[in-house]
C-alpha cells in the first residue's frame, strides 16, 4: 500500500497540491510514518481560487505553509469517524489541524463537507493515513477576511438542498445584490472574494442619463 506523498504524486489532478505541500515542507512528512488525515484539493480547486490568494500561495512563504498545514489532521479518520465525533443534537464537530487553527467538519443530510466544501473522494486508505479529496482549498479563519462588523455591510451566504447562493446586506439593511443561482460553497466563496477586491478598485464617475442609451 502506498503512502500519502506517494498516492498524491499518483494523481494527475493533484499536481499543484503536490507542489504545495513540497514547498510547505510536508511531503518528506507524509512519506513516513503516520497516521494523518490530508484533505487534498484537486488543480481545479485552486484554478477557481481568487488571484490575489493564488498569488499569496506563491509568493508568500508563510501563507503557503498556513494553507497546506491546514489541510493536515494527525491520526487516521474515515468519514465514519468524523461522524462519530459529532455529539447528539449537532451537526458539526471542529477538528484541531497541524497548522493550529481547526476545521468543521459538518453533517447535512447525512453528507459530510469539511469547511463547507464537498468531500468528493472520502476515506482513501493509505499505509501510513487517510486522504480525502474535497472539491475546493480550505482556508485557515486567519487567512479569511474579517467577519463584518454590527453596522457594516455583509455577505450572507444562504445554502439549501439547491446548493449555496449569497446576498449582500447594507447596514441599514437594506439588501442591495443577490448572487444570479446556486453554485457550489467553494464557487460562491470565490465569488465573494472577487467581488469584494473588485470594489476595493472602484471608480465613482459622473453619468449623464441623457446621454446613455
Amino acid at each position: 500500500m502506498e503512502t500519502i506523498t506517494s498516492y498524491i504524486k499518483s494523481r494527475p489532478d493533484t499536481s499543484r497540491a503536490e507542489k504545495g505541500f513540497e514547498r510547505a515542507e510536508l511531503l518528506s512528512i507524509l512519506d513516513g510514518v503516520g497516521a494523518f488525515t490530508v484533505f487534498v484539493p484537486t488543480d481545479a480547486a485552486f484554478d477557481a481560487l481568487p488571484r490575489e490568494l493564488h498569488e499569496g500561495i506563491e509568493e508568500d512563504e508563510d501563507v503557503c505553509d498556513d494553507i497546506f498545514m491546514y489541510h493536515v489532521i494527525q491520526g487516521s479518520y474515515t468519514l465514519e469517524d468524523f461522524k462519530g465525533y459529532i455529539a447528539p443534537g449537532q451537526d458539526e464537530v471542529r477538528v484541531p489541524t497541524a497548522q493550529g487553527e481547526d476545521v468543521v467538519i459538518r453533517s447535512f443530510n447525512d453528507t459530510l463537507s469539511v469547511n463547507g466544501m464537498s468531500i468528493t473522494e472520502p476515506d482513501i486508505d493509505c499505509s501510513n493515513g487517510t486522504v480525502h479529496i474535497v472539491e475546493g482549498v480550505l482556508r485557515p479563519p486567519s487567512l479569511l477576511p474579517r467577519s463584518a462588523e454590527a453596522g457594516t455591510p455583509r455577505f450572507e451566504v444562504m445554502s439549501s438542498e439547491k446548493g449555496v447562493r449569497f446576498r449582500l446586506r447594507l447596514s441599514s439593511g437594506e439588501v442591495v445584490a443577490v448572487s444570479k443561482g446556486y453554485v457550489s460553497r467553494s464557487e460562491c466563496l470565490n465569488d465573494i472574494e472577487t467581488i469584494r477586491h473588485e470594489l476595493l478598485k472602484a471608480e465613482v464617475i459622473e453619468v449623464d442619463e441623457n446621454e446613455e442609451g
